[in-house]
């Protein structure tokens, strides 16, 4: 899949870049002109049982030529954490298929891997997260970009890409983060790195609730989570205490979940900042298009 392992096709020297995230309900596109950088947002439903015909129309509708970041939701690969293997770093990348096969319902020769290192507290073992897809869908995800005349630049998982666009505050932050339909996703980062991530079921229709439907013991359950989660950052891994809360939702939820924290005690809690660089896009809406966001934010990284 993923940047570090291969670049599927060359970028080329594209007038239009697009952020591409393919999600479980919808796919948000992200158009910057690269000459006036400008952005322009767009949602396209994705038919259940038909990605290809629902990814067919996106790029139809992208200018030939365009470079593509794409962003895939969680449904399109498997993330895994383990001890880094003690293998040469150079030969890690062949080790890894066969760290992870028991882990994960992809076939070894059907696997396409990348990993990132995870912060090791003091005399800990380092850890990596693993990110695993499948080698064929992704062809067929190819097959479909080269059929358009687009180039295909990069394909991030979306676990990876909430820590490079948030303004760093200095001390260990909570992201909780919900869009419709989609389980709820907790990370602590630090200084715009990833310290630890995790997913939580059963939050799929946060958004639509109201604040005494919250109240009603959903949020009893949410802040559970996040009291563990921040538990075991301080005491398993051995990290700095979390400091703030951002809230990375649709604007109701998050003056909802706002109120109701601080009531809970928590006095830091605010909407996801994003970083200074990324001026123009706070024009948008965060929770709508924040991976497309990223994608393009990561892909400016990488070829800087």
């Amino acid at each position: 899949m993923l940047t570090k392992i291969k670049q599927w096709l060359a970028a080329g020297s594209a007038k239009q870049r697009s952020g591409i995230f393919i999600g479980r309900e919808r796919i948000s596109v992200l158009h910057q002109d690269t000459e006036q950088a400008s952005w322009q947002g767009q949602e396209y439903p994705m038919q259940a049982g038909q990605w290809q015909q629902s990814l067919a129309k996106v790029f139809a509708d992208c200018t030939k030529g365009s470079t593509l970041h794409l962003v895939l939701s969680p449904e399109r690969y498997q993330l895994v954490q383990l001890d880094k293997p003690q293998v040469a770093n150079e030969e890690l990348a062949q080790a890894l298929p066969w760290q992870v096969k028991d882990l994960v319902n992809i076939a070894v020769d059907d696997m396409v891997l990348d990993y990132i290192e995870l912060p090791a507290a003091l005399q800990q073992v380092t850890k990596l997260s693993v990110v695993v897809s499948s080698k064929s869908w992704l062809s067929e995800l190819v097959a479909l970009a080269e059929q358009a005349q687009l180039h295909i630049a990069s394909i991030q998982p979306e676990e990876w890409l909430i820590h490079p666009i948030t303004a760093h505050t200095g001390h260990s932050c909570l992201v909780v983060c919900h869009q419709p339909g989609e389980d709820v996703m907790l990370q602590v980062m630090r200084e715009g790195q990833l310290q630890f991530s995790r997913r939580l079921r059963g939050f799929n229709l946060l958004h639509t609730l109201s604040l005494e439907q919250l109240q009603q013991g959903l949020f009893d359950s949410l802040i559970l989570e996040m009291q563990r989660s921040m538990d075991y950052v301080e005491a398993q891994l051995k990290l700095a205490p979390v400091r703030d809360i951002m809230l990375l939702c649709q604007q109701q939820t998050v003056q909802q979940l706002q109120q109701l924290l601080q009531q809970s005690g928590f006095s830091r809690v605010q909407a996801l900042q994003l970083h200074a660089n990324l001026a123009g896009a706070e024009q948008l809406e965060l929770a709508r298009y924040w991976q497309a966001i990223a994608a393009q934010a990561t892909s400016r990284e990488q070829r800087a």
